[in-house]
């Protein structure tokens, strides 16, 4: 089931990353030697085929002036209407709002 979940959010990422990048202007390979991976691996995460790792997440969103790596997940068309935070059991209570803010990306 998780392994299903994870290629659902693959895909997804990989063709709002496509779609994104062709709006931009840039190539696989200028997308790839802009975030440091090959162009070969840019194609993978485009066809759902590679993970990506959170640092790259990042990259990629910034290199495509992406709002948000959300915008790239697709966290709307998923069904997905609002994130739920797991924050640490023995998290002090003067702080759980603080980090549910910046965990979540709300204000």
């Amino acid at each position: 089931m998780a392994a299903l979940a994870d290629d659902r959010v693959n895909g997804r990422f990989g063709s709002n990353m496509r779609a994104k990048r062709l709006r931009v202007g840039l190539t696989q390979d200028q997308l790839a030697a802009t975030i440091g991976l090959s162009r070969t691996s840019v194609a993978n995460i485009e066809q759902g085929r590679q993970q990506v790792l959170l640092h790259h997440a990042w990259a990629i969103a910034r290199a495509l002036k992406a709002e948000s790596i959300d915008e790239l997940i697709g966290m709307e068309a998923m069904g997905v209407e609002d994130r739920k935070v797991a924050l640490p059991l023995d998290l002090d209570p003067a702080f759980e709002d603080w980090a549910r803010v910046v965990v979540a990306g709300r204000r």
